[in-house]
């Protein structure tokens, strides 16, 4: 955006859409809202972010390829409060430590669910099958299996704390994860 001066026109009509309630609290988009949860607003025919027009008409000028990101982590709030600027790698890092990012099974292009995952887990602490047909009984390929026997995906399933409990689970339990197996038709 250009540091262009905002007219008390669009200030007045942009306030018409939200109501202050304290400086502490969030103060709710009331106008447009899109399906990413956050507000837009018209000005100067084009549709603006409601919490990024909030942002410049308190502070001015948002530099380019600024983000504004929100204390508050509610998309719909526009209190200049709960605003501030970060680059790009701000608002992954912001994202990540709220634990807002897609994981698992929510992934679209995601091949197992995390009830599967649990399944596998425990198929690999009974230490019965490969990895290869361990593959081959979730119809994914060895890489996948691999990646989360190693943490490197679906680590939010099969973490430390979750394997601390299936090898205590093991423990009190040698037979085979037989309700697994009957689910997968397979009998060992």
């Amino acid at each position: 955006m250009t540091n262009e001066l905002i007219a008390t026109e669009d200030i007045f009509r942009f306030s018409q859409y939200y109501s202050s309630q304290g400086k502490s609290l969030c103060w709710y988009w009331k106008g447009c809202i899109a399906s990413d949860g956050y507000g837009r607003f018209w000005f100067q025919g084009f549709s603006e972010k409601s919490h990024r027009m909030a942002y410049r008409i308190a502070n001015g000028k948002i530099n380019p390829g600024s983000h504004v990101l929100h204390t508050c982590d509610n998309p719909s709030c526009v209190n200049p409060d709960h605003l501030f600027l970060g680059s790009n790698k701000d608002n992954v890092a912001d994202r990540v430590m709220k634990g807002r990012c897609a994981k698992g099974e929510d992934i679209g292009s995601a091949q197992l669910i995390n009830w599967e995952v649990i399944q596998i887990n425990r198929l690999f602490m009974q230490k019965l099958y490969s990895t290869k047909q361990i593959a081959y009984f979730f119809s994914v390929s060895v890489e996948i299996i691999q990646r989360i026997r190693n943490g490197k995906t679906f680590s939010h399933v099969t973490g430390l704390k979750y394997k601390k409990h299936l090898r205590a689970y093991n423990k009190h339990n040698t037979k085979p994860c037989t309700a697994a197996l009957s689910a997968l038709n397979i009998t060992h």
